[in-house]
């Protein structure tokens, strides 16, 4: 693509040389210029816009080209930000649903243990009579 843009770039150079050229000889003849100068001034006159128009014909396509790859480049990005919204709140439902409660869980079984370990050492100073009274053993 660079290739055909430099070819083509190169020959509206040659051509607004050959047009200053052109011209040149033109302005030589204060009135009736010939024809065959003003038939070579309206051919490198053409042919110059028509260069010009295919460069600006490139131009716009790569224009496109890029408005739609920005086009892409934006949906695909939504589409992250939509899957990472999507994550953080599945990351809350794991927090809130798994996490929290297993801890809960861990926290309640330890305090069982706990209670456990009081009820057995309780019951094993009631049967060693290591309680004096009732008092003692509130």
């Amino acid at each position: 693509m660079e290739d055909i843009i430099q070819e083509y770039e190169m020959q509206v150079i040659r051509l607004r040389k050959q047009l200053a050229e052109v011209e040149s000889r033109q302005g030589k003849y204060a009135s009736g210029v010939p024809g065959d100068i003003l038939q070579e001034l309206a051919s490198v006159s053409w042919q110059l816009e028509r260069a010009e128009q295919k460069i600006s014909g490139i131009y716009r396509d790569i224009i496109a080209e890029v408005n739609e790859e920005r086009l892409s480049i934006i949906k695909m990005l939504d589409e992250f930000m939509n899957i990472r919204q999507r994550m953080r709140e599945i990351e809350d439902q794991f927090m809130a649903n798994i996490v929290r409660p297993g801890f809960q869980l861990k926290r309640a079984i330890l305090h069982r243990e706990f209670l456990d370990n009081e009820y057995r050492r309780m019951f094993t100073k009631i049967l060693h009579e290591g309680y004096a009274d009732l008092v003692d053993l509130e």
